[in-house]
């Protein structure tokens, strides 16, 4: 690594010098804070190196200040991971600093709360999660140039793609490109002019389609949106559906997926939000298909917001998994033909901890939380891949679709597009 003198920190794109702005919850003061701790920060390409002090963390960026006095506010994603794991200690360190220095009892918290993974108006000390318009797409009206926030890794509305030999320039791995492409018209739409649609034809084998962005930033902590809608006549027989996003960690080997290889910790994970066909009206009840270490069966398991955990539930459901302070909510349907917002979060865990989280929200709204999660051994089991796709093991019934728009992935909460009007 080199280190430039004289050069504000680059971390891809520069950092901002600032004079101020920083919370007076964490600001050094004359009295009862710890002295400034300067360490050497380093961005994640390894290229530049600057010597400060973390004096903040707000808005999806940690903010330093040098020692001749000027501040740089870095992006979180940005910063090299041995730096972003010493902001996520640092920070639990101070809370639990502050948590001390309270008078009277402590506040019950929410299981893993006191080491919350940083988030722009993310997770609160108390555990809490942010919903409604209370994230990044609430300062972009239509999305317009949200793909230049400090803690967006990528955003995509179509527009750009005339074709879906476009879809390269913007994803680099495309499933059964045959069955991809570009919309447009009316119901084909949500944000702007054009949508990527998916689409399985009538038959008894299995298919799939899809697209997917590889992360060579790889991430702790990832949050995805997108708008999405299935086809009025949506009907699938009994058999294996995939039919959302996901978000996993080595789970594709040489690029091809690994299903029926257990999660141990050490090798991968793998989290989908989608719906289980088996379940509610079609499309299915929302649900997490995960592979992790303490899954049930070879095939993964299942989450439901009501707390069901698949398979083994009698055992498995609830508390058993998820800490005794886990809030059951309603399990949901989505109806078809109809746009929704869907975004969900992916915390990997600090190894040896159970503070790893996996949330969901459909139209802003909360609709499951899932803590008290272990889906790692290792700290370089890091996320590097997120998708949308669709797969349908028996697909007799009909031809069926369904459409995307809006995707944006980041490392704090996004929340439903704000309205342009």
């Amino acid at each position: 690594m080199m280190t430039k003198p004289n050069m504000t920190f680059c971390l891809t794109v520069a950092f901002l010098i600032t004079g101020g702005g920083l919370s007076r919850a964490q600001r050094p003061s004359s009295t009862n804070e710890e002295p400034l701790q300067y360490r050497t920060w380093t961005d994640s390409a390894g290229k530049y190196q600057t010597e400060a002090a973390m004096v903040d963390y707000q808005d999806g960026a940690v903010h330093l200040r040098k020692k001749h006095g000027k501040t740089a506010i870095a992006p979180l994603g940005r910063l090299s991971r041995e730096d972003q794991r010493y902001l996520r200690e640092e920070l639990a360190r101070r809370r639990a600093r502050e948590k001390e220095s309270r008078p009277g009892p402590d506040r019950p918290t929410t299981p893993g709360a006191g080491a919350e993974w940083p988030g722009r108006r993310g997770p609160q000390r108390d555990g809490r999660l942010p919903e409604g318009n209370a994230g990044i797409a609430a300062k972009y009206p239509g999305d317009k140039g949200i793909d230049k926030d400090p803690a967006v890794l990528f955003a995509d509305d179509f527009e750009r793609s005339l074709s879906v030999a476009d879809l390269r320039k913007r994803w680099e791995v495309l499933t059964n490109k045959a069955n991809l492409s570009i919309a447009a018209g009316a119901g084909q739409k949500h944000g702007g002019e054009k949508s990527l649609l998916m689409t399985l034809p009538r038959q008894n084998a299995p298919l799939a389609t899809g697209v997917a962005k590889l992360l060579t930033d790889t991430q702790d902590i990832l949050f995805l949106r997108w708008y999405m809608k299935f086809d009025g006549g949506w009907s699938v027989p009994g058999g294996s559906v995939h039919n959302g996003a996901s978000i996993s960690s080595k789970y594709f080997d040489r690029g091809r997926a690994t299903p029926g290889i257990r999660a141990d910790g050490r090798n991968k994970f793998l989290v989908s939000f989608e719906n289980e066909n088996s379940t509610g009206d079609a499309p299915g009840h929302m649900n997490v298909y995960i592979y992790w270490p303490e899954q049930g069966d070879k095939w993964g398991d299942h989450f439901f917001p009501s707390g069901t955990v698949l398979p083994f539930s009698v055992k498995r459901s609830g508390a058993a998994t998820f800490g005794k302070q886990f809030e059951a909510r309603p399990d949901f349907s989505p109806q078809t033909d109809r746009w929704y917002c869907y975004e969900y979060m992916v915390k990997a865990n600090t190894p040896g901890k159970r503070d790893g989280r996996i949330a969901l929200w459909v139209d802003g709204r909360l609709i499951a939380d899932f803590p008290n999660l272990r889906l790692r051994d290792v700290d370089d089991l890091e996320i590097d891949r997120f998708g949308l796709g669709l797969y349908i093991a028996n697909n007799r019934n009909r031809a069926n679709r369904k459409w995307h728009d809006d995707v944006v992935a980041a490392t704090s909460y996004i929340g439903p597009m704000a309205s342009s009007e």
